[in-house]
């Protein structure tokens, strides 16, 4: 097989789709392109510290500082003035397992259920099957006994309920099946998969794929993707005009998303930094979409 492309950060002419972020690093063979260009989305704003009852609005003139600050649910501030939970924590939840209705920013008509757990709130969602990142087998992703897909699916999803990002690399609510390995920048980079994070994909098979590598679904959910979400396709493609990757986000944002990618190898991702699809983080932004 010819040698695989060097699978480093890209650079060259960015698809039509989108602009090109200047502060990505070239790829070591100088021939990748980002998709559209952004900063992932920040996170982590401070929780209440009143603590109240899990089925009731608090006490907005509760002052206690709470102790808690569990990933997805920061804490040690005082309670918003409308009197409504916003975290785990504001609603007496930032210990063990439970569901609670929470309110984004402190709104009365903005609710919605959280799975908190350890502090941290869940979104359960509607369908898993039709929330699934995958890396199919192929290329240059192989394992000792041939190609085989790695596909991770979701059940939950762990959220900031203040910044309303979601974590990709939480893997809480999620299965996965198979596993392969990747050899890429000429051989000299060699990675083991056996889980993807989610709203990512990556293959290594050097042609427009014929259907969803991944696919976001936030039916029968309040939220969706924001339309400020940045879509990143990385790697290299011998067979692509401009060596880009084949693929992208459609549309690229909304309740459901169907995303796609080809290359040798290649990623799409929300998290511009997750060059290898191997970490995930936190940048995907929704929005309240009841």
């Amino acid at each position: 097989m010819a040698d695989v492309a060097p699978d480093a950060a890209p650079s060259g002419d960015d698809d039509a789709s989108a602009t090109r972020d200047a502060s990505t690093p070239p790829d070591e063979g100088g021939s990748g392109a980002d998709a559209a260009g952004g900063a992932d989305a920040g996170t982590g704003a401070a929780d209440a510290g009143g603590h109240a009852d899990a089925t009731s609005p608090i006490d907005a003139s509760s002052d206690g500082a709470d102790g808690s600050t569990g990933n997805g649910d920061s804490g040690g501030s005082d309670a918003p003035a409308t009197g409504y939970p916003t975290t785990c924590a504001q609603a007496g939840a930032d210990a063990g397992t439970q569901s609670v209705t929470l309110y984004v920013g402190g709104d009365p008509n903005k609710p919605w259920t959280a799975h908190c757990s350890g502090g941290s709130a869940y979104l359960t969602l509607g369908s898993s099957s039709s929330n699934f990142s995958s890396y199919p087998g192929g290329g240059c992703a192989q394992n000792a006994h041939g190609p085989n897909t790695v596909t991770t699916t979701w059940s939950m999803l762990r959220i900031d309920p203040t910044t309303l990002v979601v974590d990709t690399s939480d893997h809480a609510g999620a299965t996965s099946s198979g596993d392969t390995h990747e050899t890429s920048g000429n051989g000299s980079v060699n990675t083991d998969y056996t889980t993807m994070p989610y709203a990512s994909a990556r293959s290594c098979v050097d042609q427009n794929p014929g259907s969803a590598t991944a696919s976001v679904d936030l039916t029968g959910t309040p939220f969706a993707v924001d339309t400020s979400q940045q879509w990143y396709l990385l790697g290299f493609s011998n067979n692509n005009t401009g060596n880009k990757p084949f693929g992208g986000a459609s549309p690229a944002s909304g309740k459901t998303l169907s995303l796609s990618v080809g290359g040798f190898p290649a990623g799409i991702t929300p998290c511009q930094s997750d060059f290898y699809q191997t970490t995930g983080g936190s940048c995907l932004q929704l929005v309240y979409s009841p």
